[in-house]
């Protein structure tokens, strides 16, 4: 990506509470990352579907989903973007991809009662905010970019819906390059979880949908920091460093007995906070 963005502060109204959001700079400075590794064109040019599976709350991860976006965008590959947000907000998000993303346009999305909810788990964070406002940029200068949503929480089968949501995505849009940022147990491939081993993650229903073929996934791993998180209270959560650190912006094989197929390290990371919380 070349370039860093430059949004205008917003004033936005929300009933009688008027909040100041402040974009006038990115959450993660775009000089830390470094350009994208080259092993993701060879990804891009052999699979239709590239999971990213993110921890939420966090600033260097869909900043790095971001970098990758606009760089494969700049190749003229037609993308579509999905992030873990309900299906019933395509509308808006899509809405302001289409906008100026003028101040009037900011309220309109981000006033829509999910981005403002009482309960903000990552997912609505100022660096999502800053990921939607980058495709709205790419889409401006007429890159063949576009965004979906395809959570839907109300589902028996949550992680069988969300696959089922990409993959009708992908069938109505077999050409193009998909590359879906979601939390890091959905984009697993394998059985089991850390609370149930019989669990089957949103990997492992995609590529039985799809194909395995057409599929892969990358693990966004860390040196340890801080990340908004739901546990089950939502707050600032400090994170330990591993016990095996790894090389940064560095995408590595993992061995098949794995959950995803590679992992990148992003760094230390430094939390994110929910998009409303950012005040003047």
């Amino acid at each position: 990506m070349r370039r860093w963005l430059h949004v205008p502060t917003a004033a936005l109204l929300f009933g009688c509470v008027c909040v100041s959001i402040s974009l006038s700079s990115t959450a993660f400075s775009q000089s830390s990352i470094p350009p994208v590794d080259k092993q993701f064109a060879q990804l891009a040019a052999s699979h239709r579907i590239l999971l990213f599976g993110e921890l939420h709350g966090t600033q260097e991860m869909p900043a790095y989903f971001a970098a990758l976006v606009s760089q494969l965008a700049r190749r003229d590959q037609v993308i579509k973007v999905g992030i873990e947000h309900p299906l019933d907000q395509a509308g808006d998000l899509n809405g302001y991809l289409q906008s100026a993303g003028s101040s009037k346009d900011q309220q309109l999305l981000l006033g829509n009662g999910y981005w403002n909810a009482t309960h903000q788990d990552g997912r609505t964070s100022y660096a999502m905010f800053t990921l939607v406002e980058q495709l709205r940029v790419l889409k401006s200068e007429g890159y063949d970019v576009e965004l979906f949503a395809f959570d839907d929480q109300q589902a028996e089968n949550r992680d069988k819906a969300l696959a089922a949501n990409i993959s009708r995505v992908y069938q109505n849009n077999p050409e193009a390059l998909h590359l879906v940022i979601t939390g890091n147990i959905h984009s697993r491939f394998k059985r089991g979880a850390p609370w149930n081993p019989d669990f089957l993650p949103m990997g492992f229903f995609l590529r039985e949908s799809v194909g395995a073929s057409l599929v892969t996934s990358v693990e966004f791993s860390h040196d340890g920091g801080n990340a908004w998180l739901c546990t089950p209270e939502c707050k600032v959560t400090e994170l330990a460093k591993p016990k095996t650190p790894t090389e940064r912006f560095t995408l590595r094989k993992k061995a098949p007995s794995y959950h995803h197929d590679f992992a990148l390290n992003v760094g230390t990371i430094e939390v994110s906070l929910p998009t409303l919380e950012r005040r003047d």
